[in-house]
């Protein structure tokens, strides 16, 4: 009685498998198939037969199927792919059940990328134990740093009804409290005044500087200097 033989029957995409025939003394299978020698199968349900013959001539038949399963398709998600420094984000797999991640990322947890541009690679398997790997959506990841912005002033020493004007630099805007407008003059209370300044560059990155303006209440013995 002759038996159809395989070292799996239900395998990935790309997975070699050999069939092999016992029972008999010499074996042709269909399909192509080389008794005993390795061969990858296409995708789907195929039914392999062997066609054995004993020493007598006499010959007999016994089939198999191998089931081979798809690649799934795996999809790379982020949260955000072009951040600040010291932002959090969240990468995710789809497509298949279960995902590991290089760089020690943990599919679905939130983390904070270094600086510079990284590529993150996720690997995903499925019901079958079929695996694929994608980049993320096969883009750069980007983490921007933070803008060196500073506070300038005309002047941080100054009398009563003196105007000055505070200035950031370092970025592409910027913001002031306390009501002021960069770049525009404006007399400041007596007293000593703490002015921040936001800045935000081309990214959308935020950082921000300080500077401290003091003014006198009388006009005698006014000293002036830049900061």
């Amino acid at each position: 009685m002759v038996i159809a033989n395989t070292s799996d029957n239900n395998v990935c995409i790309g997975t070699s498998i050999t069939l092999s025939g016992s029972g008999a003394v010499s074996y042709t299978w269909n399909n192509g198939v080389v008794d005993a020698q390795s061969f990858a199968p296409l995708v789907g349900t195929t039914t392999y037969v062997v066609t054995g013959t004993d020493v007598n001539g006499c010959f007999s038949q016994d089939s198999i199927n191998i089931v081979v399963n798809p690649l799934p398709v795996v999809v790379a998600n982020t949260s955000d792919n072009n951040v600040c420094i010291g932002t959090n984000i969240i990468l995710s797999g789809a497509g298949a059940i279960s995902y590991t991640w290089n760089n020690g990322v943990v599919d679905g947890q939130s983390f904070s990328p270094p600086v510079g541009t990284t590529t993150y690679v996720v690997t995903g398997t499925d019901v079958n134990g079929c695996v694929a790997q994608i980049k993320i959506a096969y883009k750069r990841y980007g983490v921007n740093p933070l803008p060196s912005v500073r506070a300038n002033t005309s002047d941080n020493n100054v009398c009563i009804g003196t105007s000055i004007v505070l200035s950031g630099t370092g970025a592409v805007s910027y913001t002031w409290n306390n009501g002021v407008v960069d770049g525009q003059s404006f007399v400041p209370p007596v007293g000593t005044t703490t002015y921040v300044v936001t800045g935000t560059d081309a990214n959308g990155c935020i950082n921000q500087d300080s500077i401290d303006i003091l003014v006198k209440h009388t006009t005698s013995s006014c000293s002036k200097y830049q900061r």
